[in-house]
């Protein structure tokens, strides 16, 4: 039978260790025969004291090897467990020695689980709970990441979706606030959606950089329409807005029917009405 062969090559380094173990155990076969026909002339009373130690020996629960094949009917590797980079992996192959489903525990001690297919030498599916996030990963045939669905160590959520450049182009989440977002981006420009969980909606325009420029609340009933720098400073509102007098600190709503500018320190430079 011709040596098998995996397409990655880590898994065929490490599965070529079970033909050499196999050759060593036949040897060792072969040493045990030649004593065994050895003892049959020593005489009754050695055959005696060898059978009763067969015979009270205790049978081992323990099965210890580097490395463990389960062969189909034609004697091709279909299961196998091994140390992959000294990790424990359980590898399950097809006919062609691909290994579709690998599943395996990284050296910080988080479960990975990869899908593969048809032989690809790069897993289509990657399921792992780094640090105890939980994460999917979909990659295209050439392993970039496409579609991640994961959840954050302050229990936020999201799903993302990549482009072949793994440039993200649309997530969807809820964030440490509760808030839910919707976020569309080609990389030079974005809309964002958002919902608080207060139940105000939101709707932006995001620049190259990634901050909102131009941004359509409602705020308690009350709608507003804010236009902002590349700094991020608010500069001219439309609609309900609150106003804070910096010297007594008070706060003013102003009404659906306004209007006020800002200067590039968020100080007020203009309103209308004035006195509203």
């Amino acid at each position: 039978m011709s040596e098998e062969t995996l397409n990655l090559e880590t898994l065929a380094e490490r599965l070529d260790v079970v033909e050499k173990y196999n050759l060593r155990f036949k040897r060792l076969g072969i040493g045990i025969a030649l004593l065994g026909i050895l003892g049959g002339f020593l005489g009754g009373v050695i055959s005696a004291k060898i059978f009763q130690i067969q015979k009270t020996a205790m049978p081992s629960k323990v099965i210890e090897a580097e490395e463990i094949c389960l062969l189909d009917q034609h004697g091709k590797k279909r299961i196998a467990m091994a140390l992959l980079n000294d990790k424990p992996a359980l590898m399950f192959l097809g006919e062609n020695a691909e290994v579709p489903i690998l599943l395996t525990v990284n050296k910080n001690g988080s479960p990975e689980l990869f899908f593969s297919y048809n032989g690809s030498k790069y897993p289509s599916i990657i399921i792992e709970a780094e640090k105890g996030v939980p994460r999917l990963l979909m990659n295209d045939k050439n392993g970039q990441g496409r579609i991640m669905l994961a959840m954050g160590q302050d229990e936020s959520s999201g799903l993302n979706f990549y482009n072949k450049d793994g440039e993200s182009r649309i997530s969807i989440g809820n964030d440490k606030t509760d808030s839910a977002n919707i976020k569309l981006d080609n990389g030079k420009c974005g809309i964002g959606m958002i919902l608080s969980p207060a139940g105000s909606p939101g709707l932006g325009l995001v620049d190259k950089n990634g901050k909102f420029r131009t941004l359509l609340t409602l705020d308690d009933g009350k709608p507003s329409i804010m236009l902002r720098d590349e700094k991020g400073i608010s500069r001219a509102v439309l609609g309900s807005v609150e106003l804070v007098n910096k010297s007594t600190g008070t706060e003013t709503k102003r009404s659906l029917s306004s209007l006020v500018f800002f200067d590039d320190t968020g100080d007020v430079i203009w309103k209308a009405p004035p006195n509203n």
